[in-house]
């Protein structure tokens, strides 16, 4: 009782209530420390999962990138279609991305935003619980 309220009683026992009061108080204490562990522990993991996510999308940016760069700097570029001296052959290509294709990049940057989303939601309840705990 005494280490929980931070001052010396003067009476050697306890009543039945503050026994009871003393031991209701410990118990909150140990909840709010144990529920700040967790939460830790979660905010942790969801960091992780983010690095995670963002490594695997990192090679589908390059790719984007590049595609991107290819399609917009180097295709207006190209403009001959055959010679003089031989027939022409035109092979066209498609360059439309089917759903699938980027269905991965999407559920990693959806999982990805919804990590940061909860590792700052969880990060703010930890302050919040950290704020409202009594000073002992």
């Amino acid at each position: 009782m005494e280490l929980l309220q931070g001052t010396r009683n003067p009476s050697p026992t306890l009543t039945k209530e503050e026994a009871g009061q003393a031991a209701v108080r410990a118990m909150r204490q140990s909840e709010r420390a144990t529920a700040r562990r967790y939460l830790r522990l979660f905010r942790w993991l969801l960091t992780g999962i983010l690095v995670l996510c963002l490594l695997f999308l990192l090679p589908h940016a390059v790719l984007a990138c590049w595609h991107l760069y290819d399609r917009l700097v180097v295709a207006p570029k190209l403009g001959v279609i055959g010679s003089a001296d031989t027939t022409t052959a035109i092979v066209t290509v498609s360059t439309a991305f089917p759903f699938w294709s980027w269905l991965r990049p999407l559920l990693l940057a959806a999982a990805a935003l919804a990590a940061l989303v909860l590792s700052i939601r969880v990060r703010r309840l930890e302050k919040r619980l950290r704020d409202r705990e009594p000073e002992s």
